[in-house]
């Protein structure tokens, strides 16, 4: 599929408004007076997640699109959906730095350059924009309302985590023929990936750039007391023994 790479194309900023605008909405559900709302506007989260994700299945095989080469949910997005259901059903603080790290950082990859053309099928853009923009809530959510803080020693993990998972992924393409990840070769589509060298030196630059995007969303907690605490503690072991 052919397709113009355009930035902020009316579209994108009238969805990016909306979304922007439900985001910020989520300071209000910390007041104590909207306690109620917060479980309806949890499990709406996960109903949207759901819908949005059985949507697309359903139109690929409408459409005769579905096959295990691409249709298997084992991009990191797809992925996310389930993760971040399980997370909002369950509250378990395990699975928030995933939520954040991953769910924001890849929704707003997705977010902020969308292939906006006339060519492409209206479901497909908006469809990508509400899966999409439902997991940038849910990562803001999990900070703003659950009030999940995380720490430093968290980039490393789950950054450890999200190359543990394209290494599997990378060989289920082998045996699939596939191409999930994009670890295989760059979208057929326009794309950032487009402005990187050829395979497979694209990937390196992509995992600086995964783990320049986790450093970007940390920021705001960094210099906050507990992770302040933290990293000075760091500082005062030693790397050989382990001790101070």
């Amino acid at each position: 599929m052919e397709g113009v790479f355009q930035l902020f194309g009316i579209r994108q900023l009238a969805a990016l408004s909306v979304i922007f605008c439900i985001n910020i909405a989520l300071v209000l559900l910390r007041l104590k007076r909207y306690k109620n709302l917060r479980l309806y506007f949890r499990y709406g989260l996960v109903i949207l997640l759901l819908i949005s994700e059985a949507v697309w299945h359903i139109w690929n095989l409408w459409t005769g699109r579905w096959s295990l080469e691409t249709m298997l949910p084992l991009e990191l997005c797809s992925v996310m959906t389930y993760v971040n259901c399980l997370a909002l059903i369950t509250q378990n603080p395990q699975l928030y730095p995933f939520c954040y790290f991953l769910g924001v950082g890849g929704a707003m990859s997705v977010l902020l350059t969308p292939l906006d053309n006339s060519e492409l099928p209206d479901f497909i853009f908006f469809q990508t924009l509400i899966s999409h923009g439902t997991l940038l809530t849910t990562g803001l959510y999990v900070i703003t309302v659950e009030k999940y803080h995380p720490y430093f020693k968290t980039v490393p993990r789950v950054f450890i985590m999200f190359n543990i998972y394209g290494a599997f992924v990378g060989i289920v393409n082998v045996i699939l023929g596939s191409n999930y990840l994009f670890l295989a070769e760059r979208p057929q589509i326009p794309s950032l990936l487009d402005l990187l060298p050829d395979w497979p030196w694209y990937l390196v630059y992509g995992e600086v750039l995964v783990l320049l995007i986790f450093l970007v969303l940390y920021l705001p907690f960094a210099f906050q007391g507990n992770s302040l605490r933290q990293l000075r503690k760091m500082a005062l072991i030693s790397p050989f023994t382990g001790k101070k």
